[in-house]
C-alpha cells in the first residue's frame, strides 16, 4: 500500500498479526554486490489497532 502523503519512493503496509496490527515503513532498493535486502531502510511497529497505526504512519509523515 503507498500514499501519495508519505515521501516519495516510502512503501508502507498495515498488516493484522494476531491480536497486534504490524505497520512497516521502508523505501524500496535494487539487490546488488553490497544490498543483501530490497531496501534502503525499514522499520515495524507492533501496535494494538488499525486507528493507532493510522496515527503513528501520521506521525511519520509529518516528521519526514
Amino acid at each position: 500500500m503507498k500514499s501519495s502523503q508519505l515521501p516519495p519512493g516510502i512503501t508502507y503496509s498495515i498488516i493484522p498479526k494476531g491480536a497486534e496490527i504490524i505497520l512497516s515503513i521502508w523505501e524500496p532498493a535494487q539487490l546488488n554486490e553490497s544490498r543483501i535486502l530490497p531496501f534502503l531502510f525499514k522499520t515495524n511497529y507492533r501496535l494494538s489497532s488499525k486507528e493507532e497505526a493510522q496515527l503513528m504512519l501520521r506521525s511519520y509523515q509529518i516528521t519526514c
